[in-house]
């Protein structure tokens, strides 16, 4: 299986006025946080920002995987739902359809 997978993630902290520096923070998290975390971006927000409650946009992914699959999805299986039954895609289709593009 080739491929890519990008999960983007957004969160706000307070840091002391001092040290709010966005290119030392980012920094920081580059030198300190695991390898498979990467900081794309550090900003300074409004202090009533929060990431959670001000966002604008979600993105949902759901992802199956059959069981009687050939090969198993290694680094992904903390992600997926695993079918042990036979899925009846075109019943699938119409309430796929329902949710694309929803906000």
């Amino acid at each position: 299986m080739a491929g890519s997978m990008r999960h983007v993630k957004w969160l706000n902290f307070k840091v002391p006025e001092q040290k709010a520096d966005p290119s030392s923070i980012r920094q920081y998290f580059e030198e300190y946080l695991p390898d498979d975390i990467i900081t794309y971006d550090v900003e300074v927000v409004d202090d009533r920002f929060h990431s959670r409650y001000n966002v604008k946009e979600l993105t949902y992914e759901y992802r199956i995987w059959k069981k009687d699959a050939p090969t198993r999805p290694l680094y992904e299986r903390q992600r997926v739902n695993l079918v042990e039954g036979v899925l009846d895609v075109e019943a699938m289709r119409p309430w796929g359809k329902a949710f694309f593009g929803r906000t």
